[in-house]
């Protein structure tokens, strides 16, 4: 986790190794609660976290999955006191397509199902 490394690097330097214990011990513990299908969540830099829209492979389009873990990612990061800030982006050359309309088709569209 290249980022987790860089974010402890910088805060080094700003608050000493007393603190960065600390926060070592407390984001190994709290980034086990951030392991999904469709997002990479890191931490930037303190009390920022950055959740990724990871399916660039179908230009982050938004699946079952997707709306589930981001239920999950941000009831968890919710509950993290030390985050102040969550920026939002998608992996990839694009944010996200959309709905992933394959995926997603038997739960929009039922079949027989009269449309008003």
């Amino acid at each position: 986790m290249a980022t987790f490394g860089r974010l402890l690097s910088v805060t080094r330097h700003r608050v000493g190794a007393v603190c960065v214990r600390r926060l070592t011990a407390t984001l190994h513990r709290n980034m086990s609660a951030y392991t999904f299908e469709s997002l990479a969540v890191t931490t930037p830099r303190e009390h920022v976290m950055q959740v990724e829209l990871n399916r660039p492979e179908k230009r982050n389009a938004m699946n079952r999955a997707f709306w589930s873990e981001m239920v999950d990612c941000f009831q968890a990061i919710a509950a993290e006191q030390d985050v102040r800030a969550v920026v939002v982006t998608g992996a990839g050359k694009i944010f996200t397509a959309g709905l992933d309309m394959g995926d997603m088709m038997g739960t929009v569209f039922v079949e027989g199902a009269e449309v008003p």
